[in-house]
């Protein structure tokens, strides 16, 4: 490990591929429908397959089978990819869709699939294998697929002659369109689907099913008419055909003041109206959002530690009002002994019952040489030696902590360090199982004894 740490060192920063432009793509293009040497055509056009396919040259080395939508796309499946690691992913087929129009008007992928078969090779095979064999000096193809390095090298003298054709890397085949996505406005979750990206958040799912990468793939469609249409692929360009990122939300006051297209002239009068109704509608606006803010601010008050002990007695299913005006009686929460008379008595002569003494389902003393303290968000109970402000895990009993009285009612979480020998500890899932079982069978059972009484 030591070593690999000091070879990842020198290794130095990593050195990203750089993105293809239009000349380059054109080039390729070119020589895909020219009438040069049948091994160059093919190889531009296995190139042009990654790059609107944004797949790694690693990705084609080796692919099951192909299946062919006339005029919409053509689809590669393949489980030799890199983000294959174990288990399910090894059993499942990576689509990498290319759609059926290029950045130019030529009929690119039908011209392919002629030069394909022209040189002896199989489309339709299954399994098919390398997109692109290693050629022969003789025109003929071995069963080995083209390395990485011999894939670049061979891209590199396809565009020679064009301007920094020699620090292209096999790489930016992939990189060129989502580079592309970036600049016209697409969002990260499109464009690592475009990019057959995934992680614990969105799942493997969308890189994996062909019908879920729709969307991405709709959008890269008008990205690619907009470059043959001429026109720019930044963001505000791109609003027209509505392939633009996300607005984040405003508030009110910022949304107000957010300028606004130049509308024409309306009569004074016109004017005064509009721009009173604004001003009305803004303002009502931020009342809402201020009114908002302060629910907001009660509810996070609300959920208070201290406010749940203190409201614990007066929680009930019914509406307070009814229990206020008496209509309904209820008992408080930690329970209370019921009339053991069993007889009921008449609306009109009902009697008064006398409250019972309070049971308590949890009560805890605290040692006589020790103090605890409780951290007023988090509830977490820290043992200190008496009179003292420094707990047994060296934690200083500041403002945020409370002192609790020497017997109290509640089951707080307790520090690992400050009670390590607690059993009442829950440590694993099995042991949370079985304490809740446990609760459940105390409680019915204490309902069930309430119920006969």
């Amino acid at each position: 490990m030591g070593f690999a740490a000091l070879e990842r060192q020198a290794k130095g920063p990593s050195r990203q591929a750089p993105p293809l432009e239009l000349v380059h793509i054109r080039r390729l293009h070119e020589v895909l429908e020219g009438s040069g040497n049948v091994v160059d055509r093919l190889g531009a056009g296995c190139f042009l397959i990654c790059l609107y396919g944004r797949a790694r040259w690693s990705d084609v080395r080796y692919v099951e089978h192909v299946e062919l939508t006339a005029h919409e796309c053509l689809t590669l499946y393949t489980s030799e990819h890199k983000t294959a690691s174990v288990g399910l992913r090894r059993e499942q087929y990576l689509p990498i869709v290319v759609p059926w129009d290029g950045i130019t008007n030529d009929p690119w992928l039908e011209t392919f699939m002629e030069v394909y078969d022209s040189c002896g090779l199989q489309l339709n095979r299954r399994p098919l294998g390398p997109l692109l064999p290693a050629p022969r000096v003789d025109g003929t193809f071995c069963a080995r697929p083209l390395t990485t390095s011999e894939a670049a090298e061979w891209l590199r003298g396809l565009l020679h002659g064009t301007p920094d054709h020699s620090s292209f890397r096999s790489h930016s085949l992939k990189a060129t369109l989502l580079g592309w996505g970036a600049r016209a406005g697409l969002d990260k979750e499109t464009r690592a689907v475009l990019g057959h990206h995934c992680n614990s958040l969105n799942g493997s799912e969308v890189v994996y099913s062909r019908q879920l990468q729709t969307r991405a793939l709709r959008k890269l469609g008008l990205i690619l008419k907009r470059v043959r249409m001429g026109l720019s692929l930044e963001d505000d360009a791109m609003r027209e055909l509505g392939v633009i990122s996300t607005p984040p939300p405003l508030t009110p006051r910022l949304a107000a003041t957010m300028p606004v297209l130049s509308q024409p002239a309306a009569p004074s009068s016109h004017a005064q109206v509009v721009a009173a109704a604004g001003e009305i509608a803004v303002d009502a606006a931020v009342g809402a959002a201020l009114e908002l803010e302060e629910l907001q601010s009660v509810k996070e008050e609300q959920l208070d530690l201290q406010t749940l002990e203190e409201a614990a007695d007066r929680l009930t299913l019914f509406p307070v009002e009814l229990v206020s005006a008496g209509v309904i009686e209820i008992e408080s929460s930690s329970g209370s002994d019921s009339d053991s008379s069993g007889s009921s008595s008449d609306s009109s002569t009902s009697s008064t019952k006398e409250p019972g003494p309070k049971s308590v389902r949890y009560c805890e003393d605290v040692p006589a040489n020790v103090d605890y303290f409780r951290h007023h968000k988090s509830g977490i109970l820290h043992s200190c030696k008496l009179n003292e402000t420094v707990s047994k895990c060296k934690v200083s009993m500041g403002p945020n902590f409370r002192k609790l009285p020497r017997t109290f009612y509640f089951r707080y979480p307790k520090c690992i360090k400050c009670f390590p020998s607690d059993n009442g500890r829950i440590r694993n899932r099995e042991q949370l199982t079985e304490s809740l079982d446990q609760f459940l069978k105390r409680a019915k059972a204490s309902d069930s004894n309430e119920t006969e009484g």
